[in-house]
């Protein structure tokens, strides 16, 4: 459905339809629509720790970990350390 829709807006043609209309709905990767998903993303995440959580703790039970790993990951995380890619 939305491939017929896909380069009706272009950048900087000044449409109202930028921003994160634009990139989910138009597929537009202009500067005003990509800060628009990751605005919307960032809240979105910032809103949900516990659902942050959850998620690591999937990532990491898929990779071996043991649950009592898990607690210790997770205070690693929240104590700010490897916060990079290392353990997430």
């Amino acid at each position: 459905m939305k491939q017929h829709l896909i380069g009706l807006i272009l950048p900087g043609d000044g449409d109202h339809r930028h921003g994160l209309n634009g990139f989910s709905n138009y597929g537009c990767k202009c500067d005003i629509c990509r800060k628009a998903k990751a605005d919307y993303q960032y809240n979105y995440m910032r809103q949900r720790p516990d659902q942050q959580r959850k998620k690591r703790d999937r990532q990491r039970l898929a990779r071996g970990h043991t649950p009592g790993e898990l607690i210790e990951l997770e205070l690693l995380y929240q104590a700010g350390e490897n916060r990079g890619g290392k353990v997430r």
